[in-house]
């Protein structure tokens, strides 16, 4: 996708750590956040939009 780790962690809400265990597999992401990456993967534009729409 081209973002950087902080940047990503932010997109999905998670600590950027908890990102970097998943990556290194000293940590396996839940099941809602499978889906969650699974719809990142899918459409990247749409989950931050919808996801970051309440924001001003």
């Amino acid at each position: 996708m081209g973002f950087s780790q902080s940047k990503f962690a932010n997109l999905i809400g998670v600590n950027i750590r908890m990102l970097q265990h998943w990556e290194q597999g000293h940590r396996h992401p839940t099941d809602p956040e499978k889906v969650l990456l699974k719809l990142v993967q899918a459409d990247p534009k749409s989950v931050a939009k919808n996801l970051h729409a309440n924001q001003v």
